[in-house]
This record gives C-alpha cells, structure tokens and sequence, in this order.
C-alpha cells in the first residue's frame, strides 16, 4: 500500500506539474501578444 501510494503522488504530483507549467506558458503568450499590440 505504501509503494502503491507513493507511486500515486508521484505520478499526480508530475500531471500537476505539467498542467502548471502548460498553464504558465499560455499566460505567456498572451503577454507576449499584448506587448506586440502595444508595439
């Protein structure tokens, strides 16, 4: 049970990370296009 748990939080803990960083990069590029208008 502990293996399986731990092997849980990592997995979920990767997909989090990933939907974070997924999450960030469009925040990203949306600023970049606003800067670009702005230009």
């Amino acid at each position: 049970m502990n293996i399986l748990a731990s092997v849980i939080l990592v997995i979920g803990s990767f997909i989090a990370g990933r939907v974070y960083e997924y999450r960030l990069n469009l925040k990203g590029c949306e600023n970049c296009d606003n800067k670009k208008v702005q230009i």
